[in-house]
């Protein structure tokens, strides 16, 4: 639940509220991992994936967008591949996720910037 992947779910199907709240029909269309049904490699490879990544200090989420961060590109990547995404397209999809992830960060600012 810490890809970008869900993130840009949760932004696409939340209810304008001060708090992120989601329809509960739109929980059902999400892609989210489902550990029972996972291969034992793939599961290995998550784990191992974790243990390495959670020693790394991240950055703000902006700052790993826009600097194209190399362990959140891995996180997503290994993400993408668990839910069945075609490996070779997977650093596309990525750059789109990530170019439209950075337009969005730039409206916010502009918008904080108006309700100053």
């Amino acid at each position: 639940m810490n890809s970008t992947l869900h993130l840009s779910q949760v932004l696409v199907n939340k209810i304008e509220d001060v708090w992120i709240n989601i329809h509960q029909y739109a929980l059902a269309d999400y892609k989210v991992l489902n550990p029972d049904n996972l291969e034992d490699g793939i599961k290995r490879d998550l784990l191992k994936l974790y243990e390495r990544l959670s020693k790394i200090d991240f950055p703000s989420l902006e700052e790993q967008i826009k600097n194209r961060f190399k362990p959140r590109m891995e996180l997503d990547s290994a993400i993408l591949a668990a839910l069945g995404f075609e490996r070779s397209k997977i650093p596309k999809l990525l750059e789109q996720l990530y170019d439209a992830f950075e337009n969005e960060f730039d409206v916010l600012k502009e918008f904080m910037k108006q309700t100053e």
